[in-house]
């Protein structure tokens, strides 16, 4: 099926796009709260978790590498917090309007 026509919007749902990138060096440390009527697309990251949640971020093993370091994108809601698991959390993405 072909496209027939044009639209402002992007792959993404949402309007007001912003970059969101943390950094840290503690582990278990609060990195990022979603605000409420926005979605974040995490589009990259290392050693995160989300706060409160038992099921881990998808992994992505890239390289050869074994640890579960590498993350496959994936989004975070309204109210959800990414925490660092380890020394080296690193995350960037971008934030949207739900």
């Amino acid at each position: 099926m072909a496209l027939t026509s044009a639209s402002s919007t992007g792959i993404h749902p949402g309007s007001s796009p912003l970059t969101v990138f943390k950094n840290v060096s503690t582990n278990n440390t609060d990195m990022y709260t979603c605000p409420n009527g926005r979605l974040l697309y995490v589009t990259d990251g290392q050693q995160l978790k989300i706060k409160g949640e038992t099921e881990g971020i998808p992994i992505d093993h890239r390289g050869g590498l074994t640890t579960d370091y590498n993350h496959k994108p994936f989004y975070l809601t309204a109210g959800k917090t990414i925490i660092s698991s380890g020394t080296s959390a690193v995350f960037i993405g971008v934030e949207i309007d739900a």
